[in-house]
C-alpha cells in the first residue's frame, strides 16, 4: 500500500512539472508579439501611385477612384521602377509597417526563369522586378513573423516582356498593363 501510494504521488508531481500549465503560445523565455492581420495590400511605384492592390484576398480593378493593374511588367534584362509595398487594414487605411526583425517579407516566384525579385535592402519593403526571359509567371508576397507566415497575397500574375521591341525604351517607367 505504501509502494503503490508513493508511486502515486510521484507520478503526480512528475505530471505537474513535465506537463504544460497553459495553452497559449507563449513562454517564459520567448515574449508575445502582435501578428498583423492586414486586410489587403498595396504596391505602389516610385511616384506613390497605386499600382496594384489585392483587398481580402482579391486583387482590385481600381483602388480609390485610380485604376489599377492585375499583372504587373517585369522588363526583360532590365529593372521595373522601385516599387513599395503598404499594409492595409479594415478601414481601408495603410498600416505602419513593422520594424522589428521579427517580421520579414519573402518573395515566392512560381517559374523562377521568367522573372526574379531584386530588393534594393532586405529591410525595406520594396523591390524591382526584372524578366530574364519573355513569359508570363506569378509570385507571392509572405509576411514571415518568427519564423512563420502570418499572411500573405495571392499568386500575383507578372509578365516579363522585351520593352525595346514594343516601342518602349528601357528608360520607361510604364512596367505594367491591364
Amino acid at each position: 500500500m505504501k509502494k503503490s501510494l508513493f508511486l502515486y504521488i510521484t507520478i503526480s508531481i512528475m505530471v505537474m512539472v513535465f506537463l504544460p500549465g497553459c495553452k497559449d503560445e507563449t513562454t517564459p523565455v520567448t515574449p508575445t508579439s502582435e501578428h498583423l492581420e492586414p486586410e489587403g495590400w498595396l504596391i505602389r511605384d516610385e511616384t506613390s501611385r497605386p499600382i496594384l492592390v489585392v483587398w481580402q484576398g482579391i486583387i482590385q480593378a481600381s483602388w480609390e477612384g485610380i485604376t489599377t493593374e492585375d499583372t504587373l511588367i517585369a522588363p526583360v534584362d532590365s529593372l521595373s521602377g522601385h516599387l513599395t509595398i503598404k499594409l492595409l487594414d479594415s478601414d481601408k487605411k495603410v498600416i505602419v509597417q513593422p520594424t522589428s526583425t521579427d517580421y520579414s517579407l519573402v518573395f515566392s516566384v512560381s517559374d523562377t526563369s521568367v522573372i526574379s525579385i531584386f530588393r534594393d535592402d532586405p529591410q525595406e519593403w520594396a523591390f524591382h522586378l526584372q524578366g530574364k526571359k519573355s513569359g508570363v509567371t506569378n509570385f507571392e508576397i509572405q509576411l514571415f513573423h518568427l519564423g512563420h507566415i502570418d499572411v500573405r497575397t495571392p499568386k500575383i500574375p507578372v509578365e516579363a516582356k522585351n520593352l525595346s521591341s514594343t516601342g518602349q525604351n528601357s528608360e520607361s517607367k510604364k512596367y505594367f498593363h491591364k
